[in-house]
């Protein structure tokens, strides 16, 4: 019964040592659970199975798309150019940090594209990637998701909150947060986007073209996620 008391009495101490901790970070540091991210730059070859890389280039955008605000600001861009036979693809990759994960908000934001809320809800799940949407515009068929730091691709902010809670808020990643290595809640998310001509075929065939080039690419970055 004593040990059991002396093994009780030591878990409620390590507790509240943690409490007072993690309280004492907050008062000290401002800027706790919320990392300053390092830099990144995108390589300028990504291979792709089954793909000629003709070119690529960084996109003309700020350091910070939104410099006034946490939320939603781009590192680095680039965009990919790809050929198959006769199909051509372009991927545009984003490195996002402070993100919500929305989709729409993404569009909204940070591309030159204006599309409605319901043209993104196409929502499509692959086995083992995760949620990624689908749609056509202006004669292109395309596919975009959010390539998180951990947890499975996402579209929807729901999706990508759910990851944060699931993958973020570990036991094992309270040290490293303690210790100013990580954020606690880690927002930050690759933005993908893929696209590729109708060229008079059907919608469904080019989905299956670009779902097909999605899967090895996110494979490729899942383990090529910028250091935090």
């Amino acid at each position: 019964m004593t040990s059991w008391r002396q093994h009780r009495q030591m878990l409620i101490s390590f507790t509240f040592a943690g409490v007072f901790l993690t309280l004492g970070k907050f008062s000290l540091d401002p800027n706790a659970g919320n990392r300053p991210v390092k830099p990144f730059a995108f390589a300028e070859v990504i291979p792709l199975p089954g793909w000629q890389l003709l070119k690529s280039h960084s996109l003309v955008e700020p350091v910070a798309s939104l410099p006034s605000s946490k939320w939603d600001s781009v590192l680095a861009s680039q965009k990919y150019y790809y050929k198959q036979n006769n199909q051509q693809m372009e991927i545009e990759m984003r490195y996002v940090v402070g993100t919500l994960g929305d989709l729409y908000g993404y569009f909204t934001e940070l591309s030159s594209m204006r599309l409605q809320k319901a043209q993104l809800l196409q929502l499509r799940q692959q086995e083992g990637v995760g949620f990624y949407s689908v749609f056509v515009y202006q004669g292109r068929s395309h596919l975009s998701a959010c390539i998180n730091p951990r947890g499975s691709s996402t579209v929807t902010s729901a999706q990508f909150a759910t990851n944060r809670h699931t993958h973020d808020l570990q036991l094992q990643r309270l040290v490293p947060w303690l210790l100013g290595k990580e954020s606690l809640q880690d927002r930050r998310c690759l933005w993908v986007h893929l696209s590729i001509p109708l060229n008079q075929v059907s919608t469904e065939t080019t989905y299956s073209v670009l779902e097909k080039a999605w899967l090895p690419w996110y494979q490729w970055w899942s383990g090529h996620f910028p250091q935090h």
